[in-house]
């Protein structure tokens, strides 16, 4: 797989253990859709390279209001070829997933 077809998309990802496995992910070539309620720290040398070259992706939305989730995800749906990986800091697991362009193809969880 090359780097262009490894992409993650994490909730959670501008904190905590999401920006840790952030940062972790974009340095080993991943890129990454950040789905967040509110701005990146500014401090980070490798959040700021990843957001200009692109490797990072910002969608935000509050995850407990539906109506701001749903246009969020539309949006990825809509700007995302495809994301390969699922991860939720909620549930600390990684989802396989691919996201064609008319949904849901397979969800298959990974061991970790």
């Amino acid at each position: 797989m090359n780097e262009h077809n490894k992409v993650v998309l994490i909730t959670g990802a501008n904190s905590g253990v999401g920006l840790e496995l952030t940062k972790k992910l974009l340095s080993q070539g991943w890129a990454v859709v950040a789905l967040i309620r509110s701005d990146f720290p500014n401090d980070q040398p490798i959040i700021i390279d990843a957001l200009k070259k692109k490797h990072l992706r910002v969608y935000k939305a509050d995850l407990a209001d539906f109506s701001s989730l749903r246009n969020a995800l539309g949006q990825i749906k809509k700007n995302e070829a495809q994301i390969i990986c699922f991860s939720t800091m909620q549930e600390s697991l990684l989802l396989n997933i691919n996201i064609p362009n008319k949904g849901v193809k397979y969800i298959s969880r990974l061991i970790h």
